[in-house]
């Protein structure tokens, strides 16, 4: 078996979200989600924006935020732009738990999963 592991790369990112996201969370992601069609890319510091405007009752730290947004572009191809302050080590954690299926631009500071 190659790279020793035959999980999907958004089963292994999913894996590791071991808290219960309520609906409205839920919701506001596909909202912006659907709102960036167009370029393909999410930005992790206005997903969580739009989650906290969309679901102000929701109690999730912005790292849990975070950790589920990311889960939630990967499963549509999104490219993703750690710019928040929690995102320098969730870009780690997604590089190492993709690597070699993700490519990670320092320049740009996007993760895209490899072609």
């Amino acid at each position: 078996m190659l790279n020793g592991s035959a999980l999907s790369p958004h089963a292994q990112i999913t894996k590791s979200i071991l808290f219960p996201v309520p609906e409205a969370v839920k919701q506001a992601m596909l909202v912006y989600l659907c709102s960036q069609v167009e370029g393909r890319a999410i930005s992790t510091a206005d997903a969580i924006g739009s989650m906290r405007r969309d679901a102000p009752e929701c109690t999730l730290t912005d790292k849990q935020l975070e950790l589920y947004a990311v889960t939630q572009a990967v499963e549509q191809d999104y490219a993703i732009r750690f710019d928040c302050n929690a995102a320098e080590k969730t870009r780690i954690e997604l590089a190492e738990s993709l690597s070699p299926k993700a490519a990670y631009d320092d320049k740009i500071g996007y993760a895209t999963r490899a072609a």
